[in-house]
């Protein structure tokens, strides 16, 4: 059964949105803290994605720099510098 594009594109936001409700879980929160990750770059790189279906590519990029650049710092930084 074929859909229209604005059906899949649907269906992308709401797993998208299931994949946001579920990184914002306790579980998921702490198991990204053990690996000494932040879960806000988690759900901002969701966001991204959802502007990305959206058609936002500008806002999407933009996104997507602020986590690529804050990865980055954090990998250079002292263990002691990083607050998450």
């Amino acid at each position: 059964m074929d859909f229209p594009p604005s059906k899949y594109l649907d269906e992308l936001g709401d797993l998208l949105g299931e994949l946001e409700a579920f990184a914002k879980t306790r579980e998921v929160v702490s198991a990204l803290g053990e690996r000494k990750l932040n879960a806000s770059f988690f759900l901002l790189a969701a966001q991204a994605m959802r502007l990305y279906a959206a058609g936002d590519t500008d806002g999407a990029a933009n996104d997507f720099a602020d986590i690529a650049d804050e990865i980055r710092a954090r990998k250079s930084a002292k263990p002691k510098d990083i607050v998450s």
